[in-house]
């Protein structure tokens, strides 16, 4: 669904690195991270009004495109739990950089505004995948 927004959009498959990822866990669980790493990157994305293909871009970006990225990098830690690792591998970064986005954006919650648009992208999310997961499970 995501893809398909992102390819009539023109954007040139912001994602495409994601493609690559090693299978070295289950398969269903690779899918559900880049599911929640498509989904908050396409939050964040329209919240700061910035494209998914620079934020998801393996190259340096401006100041304002790396906060964005650092921000969904933050959310799909906080939100979700995902490890530092596994953020990196998704966003094509080192868990090192993943750990300065969490503390940087952390440290910067100070600011009211920050905090709230946080918070509401936490809970939407959460609340989003969580009824879609829900839809998935099969009824017996």
């Amino acid at each position: 669904m995501l893809l398909e927004k992102m390819t009539i959009r023109g954007d040139q498959n912001p994602l495409g690195h994601l493609s690559k990822l090693p299978s070295s866990r289950p398969q269903n669980m690779e899918w559900e991270n880049i599911a929640r790493v498509s989904r908050t990157t396409e939050a964040v994305a329209q919240v700061f009004d910035i494209s998914i293909s620079e934020i998801m871009a393996l190259t340096r970006r401006r100041a304002n495109v790396a906060f964005a990225r650092q921000n969904a990098m933050y959310l799909c830690h906080v939100a979700f739990g995902m490890s530092f690792a596994d953020i990196g591998r998704y966003f094509g970064r080192d868990r090192t950089t993943v750990s300065h986005a969490c503390r940087l954006i952390e440290d910067a919650r100070d600011l009211a505004s920050l905090d709230v648009m946080l918070d509401r992208l936490e809970f939407s999310l959460k609340a989003e995948l969580d009824i879609a997961d829900i839809c998935r499970r099969p009824t017996h």
